[in-house]
């Protein structure tokens, strides 16, 4: 009676076959890794620039409200929104006004852990949001022209 080799050999012999008469490129393992690194990055990855703080005017005659402002930009593919971080009148709350480029109309949510206020995006891509408490912030951008594409969401940062 012949042997049978076992699963373990026809793997291996098939493995040897494989690699003899059609061998994977040397760099096929870490071309692969950058490949699904980049899927779908739009969707996943968003730049945070920190524009300016205008904490540099402490001490100078600027308004406690002048040195409390930061400008923020957020950009993903087309998208680009800037946000401006300025103290409001009530005391603790924040005012944050926007513009989001290319201009659309549409609408803008401001989500503070349970709590979310939507507000209107004019046709100049242009938001305001008073009375904003201070917290993890994290906007969600509804453009009206693109309503088959997903929404735009920033990462979290601090008011």
């Amino acid at each position: 009676m012949t042997q049978q080799p076992t699963h373990d050999a026809l793997v291996d012999a098939v493995r040897a076959a494989w690699q003899r008469w059609d061998p994977p490129p040397p760099d096929l393992a870490d071309t692969i890794l950058v490949g699904l690194a980049m899927t779908d990055l739009d969707a996943d990855y968003e730049l945070l620039t920190l524009v300016s703080r205008h904490d540099h005017l402490a001490g100078t005659r600027a308004t406690p409200a002048d040195t409390q402002r930061v400008l923020i930009e957020f950009r993903s593919g087309e998208l680009t929104v800037l946000v401006r971080v300025s103290q409001d009148q009530p005391a603790g709350a924040h005012r944050l006004d926007g513009w989001v480029t290319p201009a659309t109309g549409g609408e803008v949510t401001v989500v503070q852990g349970d709590r979310s206020t939507t507000v209107d995006l004019d046709t100049n891509g242009r938001f305001a949001v008073p009375g904003t408490g201070p917290g993890l912030t994290q906007l969600i951008v509804r453009p009206a022209t693109h309503a088959e594409a997903s929404d735009f969401r920033t990462t979290l940062f601090e008011i």
